[in-house]
């Protein structure tokens, strides 16, 4: 009787072991792409204190005017240590044609972080792009020089 029931225990402290536990993480809302920025960053910050989180990304794509298709890759340490911060960069795969995004208008496109493993724990952020004016001409025109 008492082999069984430790070996019943034994098995339960097993599976319980074995089962994927969601890691808490959040994720910061990059800032917008505009002309004359390169790439925009974004920080994960993993709250658990004592286990790692691996972290993914969805694609990033976003549509301007007439179907014109913008590609973004991101670049960072996806293993973030407990307790602790990683800075991922986003930059457009080539530049940017801003001729395809009209004036004043805000483009956006989600960016899902997700754990690996466990991709039901995830968290959405928006990424967005936004063609604007400088003080004296449309900002990345070349205009003034």
């Amino acid at each position: 009787m008492k082999t069984r029931f430790l070996l019943v225990f034994l098995l339960t402290a097993i599976l319980v072991a074995m089962t994927v536990s969601a890691i808490d993480f959040t994720v910061s809302t990059p800032e917008a792409f505009m002309q004359g920025k390169a790439s925009v960053t974004f920080k994960v910050t993993n709250a658990n204190v004592a286990n790692p989180v691996t972290v993914v990304f969805s694609s990033l794509k976003i549509t301007g005017e007439k179907a014109y298709e913008k590609t973004f890759t991101i670049t960072g340490n996806t293993i973030i240590a407990p307790a602790s911060t990683e800075t991922f960069t986003i930059t457009p795969t080539d530049s940017i044609d801003y001729s395809n995004f009209n004036l004043g208008k805000t483009y956006t496109t989600t960016l899902t972080v997700s754990e690996q493993g466990n991709l039901t724990n995830k968290k959405d952020v928006t990424l967005s792009l936004k063609k604007s004016y400088c003080a004296n001409s449309v900002q990345g025109s070349g205009l003034l020089g």
